[in-house]
């Protein structure tokens, strides 16, 4: 009797020659299109929100939770149903949301969660208006993934290899964003770009499903074969499933947490803006590309070997820049830091990867400890920590993804505590006495170089090394008040971090936000009146206000668009009434206490003449029913005016609250963006008379305390006989045909990113 033949299990010839390349093509686009996706939202969300840099950040725990949501579906419905009746189920859920496609967040959306704080504000509207169609992409990499490694095509192949694949597209469409299609289109063509990518990938999708309804198979059973064991990768005994599925949630959470990290460290200096998410994002799914690699092109050893230098020179420029904005080495210094670690724990990562049968399991656990991380830093610690600890925190726990508790058992650690707490020692030793013998810069940059010089030689042990490095940063910040000054208030939130430093010194109280100064003022009494920094007399802000006075037939309304310590109200005149737009309530709080800044107290003693709004300016105008005579946007998110006050719809908002003679100022005064041109292009769009004065103090009154600093001012009017009583100090402006003007729905502020400041 002939034994039964047995049926042919796994895809033609054909199809199995074609199937490694058509999942990586599916995988590839999906992640790409799910990273243009990122920014778009976050752009169109930044606006309702202020343009404050917690705005991103809320995002990326947002699609991180989305991603984990994807991940357990994926596991869960792969797990109850198989790959042939999920690859059904599947098509369904790729589909549903073309029936919420384009993606759309306007202000009738936001309005709609108003009640809510801005964080869950922020969560509620990316829910509606994003989380389904993010959803179904997240599903997308793990399920394909699992399929592929059901299917003939993946005896010969590692499926991880489709990991790889999955995160070059996520590089791809991140870079893309900021360089390609951000420049090219506005938001309602880059969301209608998206729903058409989306198409796309739901027909990849579409096909591989059916190919795995023709070829899956169970890869334990062994009469059609399973996949060969995968080199490299780790095979767990039951004992230590947990143990090593909360290892790789440790390995995915300290990137995660790394990474919102130092967004916010790059973008409360300079401007939330698309292109400054994407330099960190970029480095951090780069890392994975690599790891991830059939042939990673960085050995890892290499990575092991020499991150302990990377560490320590993180914790170096931690303290050296303290109270100083970024130079020009800081900024790809802390990217390329920050690009060490991910490649450290996610080569961690890669070497502790499972067999097949517990990929998805696998990017469960991965995507959750993104997820915690993410969410550890971007919302947890803005309510919890008043002091921004998390970054160092970051690099120190990075360190310790080399460490084996099972190595560490067998060690000798007689005098493991010895070094830390010497390194302690000494760096509170040297920030005591170091300023008393050197100028406060110099002090910045050597009071660390010593003690992580030492600490260094424990770097092949990475918990000893990393309490090391915690003893250095501790004895750091026992630095004297003489040094930056008395801390006299602290303040954080979703907004961001704002403090109060008494310089005795120099005989001033300043007022900063992140390292970017706000508003100083004298602690002299014959000086406590007299506005300082960007708000002097002899600067642009005096010229202005001195025209303004001599101005007849305006209304004596003046409104100012964002409050600092409250400076400009040295000018107020008793026939005046002041209107201050604020944002940040921490910013109010230290405006209005006589005990820190008496600017407003000084001018309005009874308060009957000064008014606070608060909330996002474009909202809040367009409330208010007054005509001012002169408006003034003094607005700034790290160092710049958020893009979302710059475009067209802003500027018509402001001239409909404006008398037809009346004055619109901008300080545009920035280290980083040249805003200029964009406020000459729109001017020239509406017809407006414009001149700037660009204000550069001689070095000697720079270096002076309390004296005016460099400052850059632009003013407009519909009545160019307005601005002829402006100094000589001031030029006419002619707008370049070249630059676009901006609108809410197209900007791009690479365009005005001068990246020689840096």
């Amino acid at each position: 009797m002939t034994a039964p033949a047995m049926p042919r299990v796994g895809p033609s010839p054909r199809v199995a020659r074609w199937a490694p390349q058509l999942f990586a093509l599916a995988l590839l686009l999906s992640a790409l299109v799910m990273f243009c996706v990122e920014p778009l939202v976050a752009k169109m969300l930044l606006p309702l929100l202020g343009g404050v840099p917690a705005v991103w950040n809320t995002c990326l725990v947002f699609f991180q939770g989305v991603l984990l949501l994807g991940y357990v579906f994926s596991l869960v419905s792969l797990k109850l149903l198989g790959p042939r009746r999920q690859a059904v189920l599947q098509v369904l859920v790729v589909g549903g949301p073309l029936l919420v496609l384009p993606v759309v967040i306007d202000e009738h959306l936001a309005q709609r969660f108003m009640g809510a704080g801005p964080t869950l504000q922020a969560l509620e509207v990316l829910a509606v208006a994003a989380g389904l169609p993010f959803f179904a992409l997240a599903t997308v990499a793990p399920t394909l993934q699992r399929w592929y490694s059901t299917t003939g095509a993946a005896t010969l192949k590692d499926p991880y290899f489709l990991y790889a694949a999955s995160n070059l597209g996520s590089l791809a469409g991140l870079l893309a964003y900021p360089l390609l299609i951000e420049p090219r289109w506005g938001l309602h063509q880059q969301s209608a770009l998206m729903s058409r990518g989306y198409l796309v990938v739901g027909a990849l999708v579409s096909v591989c499903s059916l190919i795995t309804l023709r070829s899956s198979r169970d890869p334990n059973d062994s009469a059609v074969g399973g996949p060969e064991p995968l080199t490299g990768v780790v095979a767990t005994s039951s004992p230590r499933r947990l143990t090593t599925s909360l290892r790789w949630m440790f390995l995915a959470a300290v990137p995660s947490a790394y990474l919102t990290a130092v967004t916010t460290h790059l973008t409360q200096d300079v401007t939330p803006v698309p292109f400054l998410w994407v330099l960190p994002l970029a480095a951090y799914l780069l890392s994975f590309v690599l790891v991830f690699a059939a042939k990673p092109p960085i050995a890892h050893p290499f990575v092991v070997k020499y991150f302990a230098w990377a560490a320590a020179g993180a914790v170096y420029l931690i303290p050296s820049s303290q109270g100083y904005p970024m130079s020009f080495a800081t900024v790809p210094a802390h990217v390329m830091i920050f690009f060490g670690a991910c490649l450290l724990c996610h080569g961690e990562l890669a070497r502790a990867r499972p067999e097949p049968a517990r990929l998805n399991e696998f990017y469960v656990w991965v995507s959750l400890g993104g997820f915690v991380g993410g969410i550890a830093v971007a919302i947890v610690a803005p309510h919890v920590l008043s002091v921004e600890i998390e970054y160092p925190l970051c690099v120190v726990m990075s360190v310790l993804a080399c460490f084996s508790f099972e190595a560490w058992r067998r060690e000798s650690h007689r005098g493991d505590w010895l070094l830390p707490f010497s390194l302690l020692v000494v760096s509170v030793l040297l920030v005591q006495t170091l300023p008393r013998l050197l100028p406060v810069r110099v002090v910045n940059g050597t009071v660390a170089i010593l003690p992580l010089v030492v600490a260094l030689r424990a770097r092949s042990k990475p918990l000893k090394f990393a309490l090391c490095l915690v003893g250095v940063l501790l004895g750091i910040a026992f630095r004297p008040a003489t040094i930056y000054g008395k801390s006299l208030l602290r303040s954080r939130n979703f907004f961001g971090t704002v403090q109060v430093r008494r310089d005795d010194a120099n005989r001033r109280v300043d007022f900063l936000s992140g390292t970017t100064l706000h508003g100083t003022q004298s602690l002299d009494p014959a000086l406590r009146r007299e506005p300082q920094s960007y708000y002097g007399r002899l600067g642009p802000a005096g010229d202005l206000f001195t025209v303004f006075g001599s101005l007849k037939g305006l209304p004596r309304r003046v409104g100012i668009v964002g409050l600092g310590a409250g400076t400009l109200a040295a000018y107020a005149q008793p026939n005046e009434t002041w209107t201050f737009f604020e944002l940040n309530p921490s910013v109010v709080a230290v405006a209005q206490n006589p005990r820190l800044f008496s600017y407003l107290s000084d001018a309005f003693p009874d308060g009957k003449r000064v008014r606070v709004v608060m909330g996002d300016a474009r909202l809040t105008l367009a409330s208010v029913t007054s005509d001012y005579g002169l408006l003034l946007l003094d607005a700034f998110s790290g160092d710049s005016i958020p893009v979302h006050l710059l475009t067209g719809e802003a500027l018509d908002l402001y001239l409909s609250r404006l008398a037809p003679s009346g004055i619109l100022a901008w300080h545009i005064s920035n280290r980083y963006i040249k805003l200029s041109p964009q406020l000459e292009a729109l001017a020239a769009s509406r017809g407006l008379a414009t001149m700037r004065r660009l204000d550069l103090p001689p070095p000697e009154e720079l270096a002076r305390a309390g004296s005016r600093k460099a400052a850059e001012y632009v003013v407009m009017s519909r009545d160019p006989a307005t601005l002829t009583r402006l100094p000589k100090t001031w030029r006419p402006v002619v707008a370049s045909p070249n630059v676009v003007p901006w609108s809410d729905d197209r900007s791009s502020a690479v365009s005005a990113i001068d990246f020689a400041a840096f």
